[in-house]
């Protein structure tokens, strides 16, 4: 069934990656955003010998209510400022600590202000792509189009540009 998700491909505008992020809401959501990010070698103490792993770290912040464009906010003008000042405090290290876990890090910055974790969603790499959802965009191109696609086996090989799964189809799987 779906899900509601999306995928989307957009140009990247900005030197950095953080800023491409925030000027993709900013641009395409309408929704201001704070990004900021961190990438190190962290070296493991090992029985043998050190190993070095890199590990990278975030923080993007949001407001929950955005100001309507042309107007004022006052009050949330200010709450978003005092967020992304107190967002740009956090150094890399905070970022790529192992220890310090996200909602110990928002309590560190936001004491404050108060912290509500409303949910935590474990970060996991993965793709909606399948066999079936390829197989079904395979044929709606026509028979020459296919002809053109097959490799010197005579198969169709797709590879998802978002995951990099590979899949390879045989002329009859898809129709002649």
């Amino acid at each position: 069934g779906d899900d509601g998700r999306y995928q989307a491909v957009t140009a990247l505008e900005g030197v950095t990656l953080a800023e491409a992020a925030s000027s993709y809401f900013q641009d395409r959501e309408a929704t201001p955003a704070f990004v900021k990010l961190a990438v190190a070698p962290l070296y493991l103490k090992s029985s043998s010998e050190p190993q070095t792993q890199w590990r990278t770290g975030g923080l993007m912040l949001q407001p929950i209510a955005p100001a309507q464009q042309g107007t004022s906010g006052g009050d949330e003008d200010d709450g978003w400022n005092r967020a992304t000042i107190l967002g740009g405090s956090v150094e890399d290290h905070e970022l790529l600590d192992p220890t310090l876990t996200p909602e110990r890090l928002l309590l560190r910055l936001f004491h404050e202000d108060g912290v509500r974790i409303e949910r935590v969603i474990p970060l996991a790499a993965r793709c909606r792509c399948s066999r079936d959802r390829i197989a079904d965009v395979l044929k709606s191109f026509g028979r020459h189009e296919l002809a053109d696609m097959r490799d010197d086996s005579g198969r169709i090989t797709v590879t998802c540009e978002f995951c990099t799964a590979a899949y390879h189809f045989e002329m009859q799987e898809i129709g002649e």
